[in-house]
């Protein structure tokens, strides 16, 4: 028997800077300006996947995630600056700190969690650092077997 965890697919993971919730039109012109006037500011930096982790706590555990080392004070500065340019234009400040994650799964209930929770903190992740070179734009749309992403535009970093 499986766990009761929705696994998110590898090609919808990402890193999220900032969420905006629902947006339009002229609205997401000024996102997308804002993200590229921050990110050509910004040197691409390295990062790798370094450890795993549950959210909020083992005894709620709902999110299972990946965490994320490297230059993290460059992500963090990227990612304060990218906030306060968009509360510049309206959209509400974060309320919880910027936590460097990607998430890799939600559960849906507790049924055979505790044997997944041994495995998924059994053994550390050892993978080849990687390169931001990027942040994307992404429209989500919310569907029954889950997000769907689709970029609306890429900001470069320098």
């Amino acid at each position: 028997m499986k766990a009761d965890v929705r696994w998110i697919y590898p090609s919808n993971m990402h890193l999220t800077l900032k969420f905006l919730g629902e947006i339009q039109g002229a609205s997401t012109e000024n996102v997308i300006a804002a993200c590229k006037e921050i990110c050509c500011l910004y040197r691409c930096f390295p990062l790798f996947l370094n450890s795993t982790g549950i959210f909020p706590n083992f005894r709620r555990p709902r999110v299972l995630w990946i965490g994320i080392g490297g230059k993290t004070d460059l992500m963090r500065r990227l990612q304060k600056s990218i906030e306060t340019a968009l509360e510049g234009k309206g959209f509400p400040r974060e309320e919880y700190t910027f936590r460097p994650h990607l998430t890799v799964g939600r559960v849906r209930s507790s049924h055979r969690l505790l044997r997944l929770l041994e495995v998924f903190f059994k053994d550390e992740i050892l993978l080849e650092p990687f390169t931001v070179k990027e942040v994307t734009v992404y429209k989500s749309q919310l569907t029954q077997q889950g997000p769907v992403y689709s970029p609306l535009a890429k900001c470069p970093l320098t």
